[in-house]
């Protein structure tokens, strides 16, 4: 539903000129990571990854009626799938 208002480019070559690589650290203590919700989620996602505290999600194929050969992904994390729940019942 977004449209672009141009396509008119305009390449800036010092912006370009200055990209460098940064350790994900580095970037993830920078204040708009930890500002914004949602960069904030992702840069926590990204670190737990790099410490090995998150798996990521995988897909798991099932059988599916709505697929054309019958076989779908879905894709979760599957490291509590069976641990008891601790959410209330009721």
């Amino acid at each position: 539903m977004l449209r672009p208002l141009s396509f008119d480019l305009q390449v800036q070559e010092q912006e370009i000129a200055a990209v460098q690589w940064m350790p994900f650290e580095k970037y993830a203590a920078q204040p708009f990571a930890q500002k914004h919700e949602q960069s904030r989620y992702v840069t926590e996602l990204c670190l737990a990854k790099l410490d090995g505290a998150y798996a990521g999600f995988f897909p798991q194929p099932i059988s599916s009626s709505a697929s054309i050969d019958g076989l779908s992904y879905f894709y979760f994390n599957n490291k509590n799938l069976h641990q008891p729940s601790t959410a209330d019942p009721s």
